[in-house]
């Protein structure tokens, strides 16, 4: 028995060092089987006020899960723990640049199970060389910054 942890957790005990308190606010610790057994599945107020999820994050996977066939409730969609796991892989997702299309395709590839592993690393792949190239332009433009600065010193 015991808890599932969200993905963020896992990440957060591997990157701890790494990333700080960058994470901090996305702790979507869920609850064991027996806990869950004695509590409603929330609605989408109760997930964003309890878990600071962004309103757009929340609106953005409930289109998803209504192309999906998501859990509607009379109308309201009905979160549990599986739908907190993936809003925070979708949060981290976000968070390290992914466009909502680039989320949307990531996260039905997650669902596709584990036959979908390299074109999810060839998608974080592309990823990350995008953001190195986006930090060695910047590095460009500090060098470039550092030099007017060194010209405009006064001599002693």
């Amino acid at each position: 028995e015991g808890g599932v942890v969200g993905y963020v957790d896992r990440m957060r005990a591997k990157y701890t060092a790494k990333w700080g308190a960058q994470m901090t606010g996305m702790n979507f610790q869920t609850h064991s089987s027996a806990e869950r057994r004695e509590r409603d599945d929330m609605t989408m107020d109760e997930v964003g006020r309890q878990y600071q999820i962004p309103r757009n994050i929340l609106e953005e996977y409930e289109r998803w899960g209504d192309c999906h066939g998501g859990r509607n409730v009379m109308g309201a969609w009905q979160y549990d723990d599986h739908d907190l796991e993936n809003l925070s892989m979708m949060m981290t997702l976000h968070d390290i640049g992914f466009a909502g299309k680039e989320v949307e395709t990531y996260m039905g590839l997650v669902h596709q199970g584990t036959d979908s592993k390299e074109e999810r690393l060839r998608l974080l792949e592309q990823k990350r060389l995008r953001l190195l190239d986006e930090i060695h332009f910047q590095e460009k433009k500090l060098d470039c910054l550092d030099y007017l600065r060194y010209e405009t010193m006064p001599v002693s």
